[in-house]
């Protein structure tokens, strides 16, 4: 019970609805929508106007808008960091109760006959105790994959949220230095001249772009993506060419050898290990995740994320963009016994090694089987 009240409210806090997540995540994205307006119109009044005095009262409201900016970064900081931490202690209790699960079965194995004489019901019950665990096994993991999906968008949008604070304090420290050259030359120091330039207007406009992609991101926590979106992608069903020809050994929806129900595919790959992307895409995370090892999750469109796993070697970094067909990263050798996520490295190497690659789709946070989306030879 106690489990299930956590994954509960972990799911509560990555929807924005737990009271304390719900206002601070509003609050974050008014500030940052505010921030976005008074950033626009600051910056045509800065383009228009022709006298110094002016100027300078249009970048001292600029500086007003990174201000605002920042501020709402730093309450969805705090947001993220209340909904990771709940869905962290969530995985941590669900690893502690499926170990208890598992040493509990594996005392009701070994334990001698007389042993088992001691049970109210007798060996009958004994058994029959055991197999009610073992079914609870598969739920487990399945309350452990929703979890584990939690976390990974909580990790994507913590990505989200550090580039778009280093992109405002970079145009923040930018118009700071023009605002001072423009008080100099108010106070007689210096000349304007320079101080408002294209470069500086061309910055404040992508940086205006940069604080609407940051609202947007900070919204999808609190409202679900609009069926309008990701049509293109979808348009692509049966079109891509797989991240690694491979052969698929475990269709979406198979269970594991633990029982639990797969989210994903699983391919099999002879003596390839160049894996690569199967269409235009952002890379919204790359690098270690959780126990599954190296994983880069692509954005193909909006509301789409497509996940891959099991590399050995990321070779591209989060916030890039990709085309289809460049390289993402290599697969680690593997055995075939994997059981979906999780790939064990092995010590062979030569073509003949077989690897194998999971590939997850997700639909605005749901799985959704990734085969139809491919061509398989």
């Amino acid at each position: 019970m106690r489990l299930r009240w956590a994954i509960f409210a972990a799911g509560w806090l990555l929807t924005g609805f737990l009271p304390v997540a719900e206002v601070r995540a509003q609050g974050a994205l008014a500030q940052a929508e505010r921030a976005s307006d008074l950033l626009d119109a600051a910056t045509a009044q800065l383009v228009s106007t022709r006298t110094d005095e002016t100027r300078l009262a249009a970048l001292g409201r600029i500086v007003q808008a990174f201000e605002l900016g920042l501020n709402a970064q730093r309450e969805a900081e705090r947001s993220l960091a209340l909904r990771m931490d709940v869905v962290e202690e969530a995985l941590n209790e669900d690893r502690r109760r499926l170990a208890r699960v598992i040493g509990g079965l594996q005392r009701v194995g070994a334990a001698p006959t007389p042993l088992l004489l001691l049970h109210p019901d007798g060996p009958e019950g004994a058994v029959r105790a055991g197999q009610m665990m073992s079914r609870v096994i598969p739920e487990l993991h399945a309350e452990a994959e929703a979890l584990r999906a939690m976390m990974l968008e909580l990790r994507l949008l913590e990505t989200e949220q550090a580039r778009a604070e280093e992109r405002m304090r970079e145009g923040l420290a930018g118009v700071a230095t023009a605002r001072a050259a423009l008080q100099g030359a108010l106070n007689g120091r210096a000349s304007a001249d320079g101080a408002v330039d294209d470069e500086l207007i061309a910055r404040l406009r992508a940086d205006s772009a940069t604080l609407q992609a940051f609202s947007r991101a900070l919204a999808r926590q609190s409202a679900g993506l609009s069926d309008a979106e990701g049509r293109r992608f979808e348009e692509a069903r049966g079109t891509l060419d797989l991240p690694v020809p491979g052969q698929l050994i475990h269709p979406y929806g198979s269970r594991d050898e633990g029982g639990a129900v797969r989210p994903g595919m699983v391919l099999e790959v002879e003596g390839i290990n160049q894996v690569l992307a199967p269409w235009p895409a952002t890379l919204r995370y790359t690098g270690e995740f959780l126990d599954y090892g190296q994983i880069v999750v692509l954005e193909p469109q909006a509301g789409w994320l497509m996940v891959l796993a099991g590399l050995s070697e990321v070779q591209r970094q989060s916030g890039e963009i990709v085309l289809a067909g460049e390289p993402l990263g290599l697969l680690t050798g593997s055995r075939r016994d994997d059981t979906g996520f999780l790939v064990e490295p092995s010590g062979e190497s030569g073509p003949s090694l077989t690897r194998t690659l999971y590939v997850e789709l997700r639909r605005a946070g749901t799985p959704v089987d990734p085969a139809p989306w491919f061509r398989f030879e």
